[in-house]
């Protein structure tokens, strides 16, 4: 418990430190290939979304369950379909 109150404390203070408050422009991003999440202290690499929650989520986290749910619901549906083709048939 004391770990964890010793590294919030020290990520707290960190970017305060360092002389960065907000990151405002991608210029303020130390390395090359990062965007700024503005309004926030860190940066997300490129082809990452910022999560507004000090992380970055990539557009397959976003994109792939909605796909799914898609080719879930397409595949209900044609069994449904099929089902009732089949009952009319006998």
């Amino acid at each position: 418990m004391n770990r964890l109150i010793l590294i919030s404390f020290l990520a707290s203070i960190l970017p305060a430190a360092l002389g960065q408050f907000e990151c405002t422009s991608d210029s303020d991003c130390l390395l090359a290939g990062y965007h700024c999440c503005k309004g926030t202290i860190y940066c997300c690499e490129n082809g990452y979304i910022c999560s507004g929650e000090g992380s970055c989520i990539s557009y397959g986290v976003i994109i792939g369950p909605v796909v799914g749910f898609v080719v879930l619901a397409i595949g209900i549906g044609f069994f449904i379909w099929r089902r009732k083709c089949r009952n009319r048939n006998v």
